[in-house]
């Protein structure tokens, strides 16, 4: 499955670094992340805000985000990245908490960072509407199986998942500059 790749440029790096410098960025007390992976979902941001000609993430808030991060075509996203040690496969599930689908945004952009050769692969998007419609839920305690045959109980929050060959495809920067949400 092809995906929409990118490499993070000296420039995107450095402006997201500055942007942690001095501020911690998810700051709603369940789920911010540590440094590291504050710093990569910010430069997911600004990679997909420079893929699609929009403004970076620029400021940071005293108190939460407003529950997006970029606006493409009028549309309020936010992008969701996992970090991981190999590239993406069809068949992963891309995955948010309860109290991320409260967020006031319109969508998702979901991406996913493969650490073995550095690159930042955009796995697909959707409507906020239509992800949690046709996600599987899971509440704490059900029993989750993995693709591999895996398995794990849910703990702490329960989470929405869709495979990445679910979502709707970016493909090309012209699909990602087009999102739109369906009236």
């Amino acid at each position: 499955m092809a995906f929409l790749s990118h490499t993070a440029t000296f420039d995107q790096i450095k402006h997201c670094k500055e942007l942690l410098e001095h501020h911690s960025v998810a700051k709603r007390g369940v789920f911010d992340g540590d440094y590291y992976q504050q710093l990569f979902g910010l430069i997911a941001q600004t990679i997909v805000a420079d893929l699609a000609g929009c403004e970076r993430p620029s400021q940071c808030h005293d108190g939460p985000d407003p529950g997006y991060d970029v606006t493409i075509n009028g549309v309020r996203l936010d992008v969701k990245c996992v970090i991981r040690e190999y590239a993406p496969k069809a068949t992963w599930a891309c995955n948010l908490t309860d109290t991320q689908a409260r967020y006031q945004c319109d969508g998702y952009i979901f991406m996913s960072y493969d650490k073995s050769c550095g690159v930042f692969h955009i796995v697909g998007w959707d409507s906020k509407h239509d992800f949690l419609m046709a996600a599987k839920h899971n509440k704490v305690g059900d029993q989750v199986c993995r693709d591999n045959g895996t398995t794990f109980t849910v703990r702490g929050t329960g989470f929405f998942e869709k495979p990445i060959r679910s979502l709707q495809k970016l493909r090309t920067l012209e699909d990602l500059r087009a999102i739109k949400v369906k009236a």
